[in-house]
């Protein structure tokens, strides 16, 4: 949505949008405009050796933040997110398939069932000095490696998935015998590795091609799997409700755009947790625009106050 919509026309037009009154009375879109051009994290000359994302100060603010905020969930899941961009870099990822196909991308560990986000990475491109470890074990070991507590069940894809891994963690599995491989007969051959997970039988409810169900036996850990493993899809999912989408050649900035997002969004969740309400994400978004709107008018009060006593 282009930020002129946000403050103009009839807001019962655009229903299920973001345009409210308190947006359009908050800030004008002219002055918007001047601000977000003149957005910095840090000082406008580059320094010498600094990261290419250019906000290492603001993106350790965050991961600190919200590793304070909440308690390590019991099962978390790690996978890639990612953010639209079009400018040269070598760390956009050009992806063909993707209906989006130029993109910078980030790696998340969130809650399996809420969403949050506890800690996250962005991709800097490909690494040049020698690694004994492939990039999956790295993205994982990174990640985790900020979890206070052992007892935590970690879902990852077959990107991150490999034996040195899961016999290296730092996690004490609940399997004596070492990872178990399971190679699984549905639709197409199913591959899972694991720790923490036993020779066990389960039955599923399969849907069939007439519509009807049928019970079928399969090993324990595809159920669990599936389960744990939306964490960061779920996250990606409320983001993508109202993304801050602007146009812009700069990395961070773009970055920047996709870090506020996700600390709106686990500011719901732990919202939520506290008030016990259900609400949507727009429900949590006006109000808290609606407060800032009314602080700009008490300053407003208070500056036209002083202003009055320095008269007199």
């Amino acid at each position: 949505m282009k930020v002129g919509t946000y403050r103009g026309g009839d807001p019962g037009a655009f229903q299920g949008t973001c345009i409210h009154t308190s947006i359009q009375n908050a800030i004008s879109r002219d002055r918007f405009k001047i601000i977000s051009s003149k957005l910095y994290f840090a000082s406008p000359t580059k320094p010498l050796g600094c990261a290419k994302t250019y906000i290492d100060d603001v993106i350790q603010c965050l991961k600190g933040t919200f590793q304070k905020c909440r308690h390590n969930s019991n099962f978390q899941s790690i996978d890639e997110s990612m953010t639209k961009f079009k400018g040269r870099l070598s760390l956009e990822r050009y992806m063909l398939s993707n209906p989006v196909k130029r993109e910078i991308k980030l790696w998340l560990i969130s809650d399996s069932f809420t969403g949050y986000t506890h800690d996250l990475n962005i991709y800097m491109g490909r690494e040049t000095e020698r690694l004994d470890a492939t990039l999956g074990e790295r993205v994982v070991n990174e990640l985790i490696s900020t979890a206070k507590e052992k007892d935590i069940t970690f879902s990852f894809d077959r990107f991150f998935t490999s034996t040195a891994l899961l016999q290296n963690i730092d996690y004490a599995p609940c399997s004596k015998d070492g990872p178990l491989f399971v190679k699984w007969q549905d639709t197409k051959e199913v591959l899972m590795l694991s720790n923490c997970h036993n020779v066990n039988v389960v039955y599923v409810n399969k849907t069939l091609k007439n519509g009807s169900k049928s019970s079928i036996p399969c090993p324990e850990m595809i159920p669990s799997y599936g389960e744990i493993m939306g964490g960061v899809d779920f996250a990606d999912q409320m983001m993508e409700l109202y993304e801050l989408d602007r146009k812009s050649n700069k990395l961070w900035k773009k970055v920047s755009y996709c870090l506020f997002m996700v600390a709106v969004v686990n500011a719901k969740i732990i919202y939520k947790e506290k008030t016990k309400k259900k609400i949507s994400f727009q429900q949590f978004l006006l109000p808290s625009g609606e407060r800032n709107d009314s602080r700009r008018e008490k300053n407003s009060i208070c500056a036209a106050f002083i202003e009055e006593r320095k008269t007199i």
